[in-house]
């Protein structure tokens, strides 16, 4: 019999992460699940965060609770995947520690003024009756609200990353993520 080696899907959503393995043929073998205690938490109308290393230990428990579940199918998993609820922020350190909680896909903070856009882009997106939209996204942009508002923790940050490039990180020590994490509207360096 040929050795089988099997691909752990890692799935951190807004309410749970969960780890799936399968095997070359795609036939689900085993899964857990963890549910974020508490999913995140508001001290202001309309916001959302969550103390980011809260992620990475529900990412080590669901994987410890698989290990535990099958021992020897864990120690043949040969590939790791990750997929993460999209548009939630971190920022980090050079060495990856969060300077603040993360906030999350659904916060709704928004700075009063949109970003002034340079003169092509100020009139390239009024001729192409986007401006109104370009306005919303620089509104709500975290990475805005973070200059304006906290300043210190801003001025102090090595990276603005997404929870995906967080859990790379933690995995492997690099600041990496797939291109297909990267969103349009976000201050990413491509």
């Amino acid at each position: 019999m040929q050795d089988q080696k099997y691909v752990l899907a890692m799935d951190c959503g807004t309410q749970s992460i969960r780890g799936l393995v399968f095997d070359r043929n795609g036939t689900l073998l085993e899964s857990e699940k963890v549910v974020f205690d508490p999913p995140y938490f508001s001290i202001n109308p309309d916001w959302a965060e969550r103390e980011a290393y809260l992620y990475w230990e529900d990412f080590c428990a669901v994987t410890q609770k698989l290990i535990k579940k099958n021992s020897r199918l864990m120690s043949e998993i040969s590939a790791v995947t990750l997929t993460t609820q999209r548009d939630t922020c971190i920022l980090v350190d050079k060495k990856g520690v969060e300077l603040r909680p993360a906030i999350l896909w659904m916060d709704q903070r928004k700075i009063r003024e949109p970003r002034k856009l340079n003169f092509i882009y100020e009139n390239g997106t009024k001729v192409i009756g986007m401006k109104k939209t370009i306005n919303n996204f620089s509104r709500g942009c975290h990475a805005h609200w973070l200059q304006d508002h906290e300043k210190d923790h801003w001025e102090k940050s090595y990276k603005f990353i997404l929870i995906s490039t967080y859990l790379i990180h933690r995995l492997t020590g690099n600041f990496a993520d797939s291109v297909s994490a990267q969103t349009g509207h976000m201050p990413l360096n491509y």
